[in-house]
């Protein structure tokens, strides 16, 4: 599967927009979520995200290679079925390299994104891409800071697609987010 979905408790929150208008609002009220959450007994991670594995949320987009010739780029874009994902950090999927998002990956610090195994394999065969940039809509030079591990869409999916992450807290959407929690205690017991 590529996640481990054992010890983990979901619950969807869409704040309403009157309460909630701007950004800050928004992120400080998911990280004192957090942060509230993480003081339960038996609670080891809490994370939020706008989506989750095997929710049917996929969506493509192109990119280019900082670097890369010209010529190469058009053919990646010819070939490119990238999948585009917004997640705070990979819950329960390896790190393979780098690093994951962290507090410091603010709306006004650099623009990082991660990638996973499926995208090196793809687009940098035998290379560690952590430390590369690219070019994506709007952002240009975003800086991938880290690799995990493959994914798959659905469960019966044949393999994972390229696919690159987003941080919630750089590209803040005031949207429905999902709240994942991972604990060692009894899911029942916390739930309640």
């Amino acid at each position: 599967m590529g996640f481990q979905p054992e010890h983990v408790l979901t619950f969807h929150i869409d704040l309403p927009e009157r309460r909630y208008p701007k950004e800050d609002d928004f992120i400080r009220f998911y990280k004192n979520l957090a942060a509230r959450l993480k003081a339960l007994p038996g609670v080891q991670l809490v994370a939020e995200s706008a989506d989750v594995p095997w929710d049917g949320y996929d969506e493509n987009s192109d990119f280019e290679i900082v670097g890369l010739h010209r010529r190469r780029i058009a053919t990646l874009r010819r070939s490119t079925v990238l999948c585009r994902r917004i997640i705070s950090v990979a819950v329960g999927t390896p790190l393979i390299s780098g690093r994951f998002f962290a507090e410091s990956d603010t709306p006004t610090s650099p623009t990082v994104t991660i990638v996973n195994e499926a995208f090196v394999r793809r687009y940098f065969p035998g290379q560690d891409p952590v430390g590369k940039r690219l070019n994506m809509w709007v952002k240009k030079g975003v800086l991938i800071v880290g690799v995990v591990g493959d994914v798959k869409p659905s469960p019966d999916a044949p393999a994972a697609k390229p696919s690159f992450y987003w941080d919630d807290w750089q590209y803040p959407q005031l949207l429905e987010r999902v709240v994942v929690v991972r604990a060692s205690s009894d899911l029942a017991g916390l739930a309640a």
